[in-house]
């Protein structure tokens, strides 16, 4: 085969593996929606900067939507990205088997999180993507292109979700580490590269944002945040019972009706935040005492067992993608529906008749959750298996130090800084299975070369 041969066919399975991931999108007839598309539509067609996201997964709809003439390119792009990286991983890890990547990709996309997050206008499914291109640049022998490409793709992931800054190294350097210590896998390249890069993220998100938006800040939001995850425990209920009444602070009025929810603190007119004039008036209150929580070891140990406890309830939650169904995003006062009115009011009729608007939203996860819930409980049983039996394989230990190390990081940084959603376990779960998969085929592909 020619080389120009070579990059026809691993641009067709590239292309067609993007097809399959898209198959949840094609179905639905049109991107799938969250809540928080809306904000992200502002930020793509006004230069609105979110008090409580980045503005960068704007930018990326911007470019990828051809500034606003089909949302389908946005997630084209999205579907592309992991296509790409996960063939390269089957090319690098795997069996290199075309028609075993698509069998598996035609599988997962539509029975796990991998097409309904590719196929969705939020940030979700970049999570993932950092993952598996930081994974291909210290495991891989490739040359600097491709390498130049994964600290793009890299870096791509920490701007367009806070989460990812953590989650991303702390996949990677425990993955790298415990790879070594356990088979002896050095990296391709010096750990601290992909390292650097990840912590220059952080001073590098605080200068954009502020050549932006004339405020230099990671997040506007993140005290609010972590107020309501203190609530929700019953740490700050404590906290209050211990140091109220005190005349200069606000949230000591309101001591005795304090949400009990994390979403409900922060998003019921019936909250202390609400009460107190919104996030910006009680910035200062609620930092303060966020700090004296930390700097007493009674509500550190407090806050320890609050983060293991939100985790495991976070893992526990098998669903593909909850609040994808219901009228919500069909009705006009939906952030959805008034950002697609609004400033792509083309695509409106299309948005409309999408399976996501039809009726009460008839997206059948009712049957995707069950199917969903198979495999990733076949696969976890799968993982257990390969561990024990072929850990002395470096590729075998590799990919599911991966597949977890995501799912647990993932998991822990969302459950702890920000809510206990479904979408944060369905976001990066479906890596295990597709991990696992690539296992078993590699394996069937070695005993019948035996």
């Amino acid at each position: 085969m020619t080389l120009q041969a070579s990059w026809y066919s691993r641009s067709a399975i590239v292309l067609s593996g993007a097809i399959l991931i898209l198959s949840v999108a094609l179905i639905n007839g049109y991107p799938l929606v969250y809540s928080d598309t809306g904000t992200y539509l502002r930020s793509a067609f006004t230069g609105f900067v979110p008090p409580d996201r980045p503005y960068w997964y704007g930018l990326f709809i911007e470019i990828t939507s051809l500034g606003g003439y089909s949302l389908w390119g946005t997630i084209a792009a999205q579907a592309l990205l992991c296509s790409l990286l996960l063939w390269r991983c089957w090319t690098v890890f795997g069996d290199r088997r075309a028609w075993t990547y698509l069998l598996t990709v035609a599988i997962l996309s539509p029975f796990t999180g991998l097409g309904w997050y590719a196929g969705q206008l939020v940030a979700d499914i970049f999570t993932v993507i950092g993952v598996l291109a930081g994974l291909l640049l210290l495991f891989s022998t490739t040359t600097f292109w491709w390498r130049s490409f994964y600290v793009f793709i890299l870096v791509m992931a920490s701007f367009v979700h806070l989460s990812n800054l953590m989650i991303l190294p702390l996949t990677l350097i425990s993955t790298a580490l415990i790879s070594r210590w356990k088979a002896g896998r050095s990296t391709s390249i010096p750990l601290w590269i992909p390292l650097v890069t990840l912590i220059l993220c952080w001073p590098a998100i605080w200068l954009a944002n502020k050549a932006v938006s004339g405020e230099g800040h990671i997040s506007q939001r993140s005290h609010v945040f972590l107020m309501s995850g203190m609530a929700e425990s019953g740490i700050l209920q404590q906290w209050l019972a211990e140091h109220c009444p005190d005349e200069s602070l606000g949230i000591c009025h309101f001591k005795d009706s304090i949400p009990t929810t994390n979403k409900a603190f922060m998003w019921s007119e019936r909250s202390p935040l609400h009460w107190g004039g919104g996030a910006d008036k009680v910035r200062d209150e609620y930092n303060w005492i966020i700090r004296s929580t930390l700097k007493d070891p009674r509500y550190v140990a407090l806050h320890i067992k609050a983060s293991l406890w939100s985790t495991a309830r976070l893992l526990a939650l098998w669903h593909v993608a909850d609040e994808l169904e219901g009228e919500y995003y069909r009705q006009d006062y939906s952030a959805p529906y008034g950002s697609i009115a609004g400033l792509v009011a083309h695509e409106l009729d299309d948005f409309l008749a999408s399976e996501q608007n039809t009726g009460n939203g008839k997206l059948w996860m009712r049957v995707i959750d069950p199917v969903y819930a198979f495999l990733f409980g076949a696969s976890i049983l799968l993982a257990i298996y390969l561990l024990i039996r072929r850990c002395k394989s470096t590729d075998v230990l590799l990919c599911l130090l991966t597949g977890i190390t995501t799912l647990v990081f993932g998991a822990w940084v969302c459950a702890t800084l920000s809510t206990v959603d479904s979408r944060f376990m369905g976001r990066t779960a479906w890596l295990l299975p597709m991990m696992v998969s690539l296992i078993l085929w590699h394996l069937h592909a070695q005993r019948k070369a035996a």
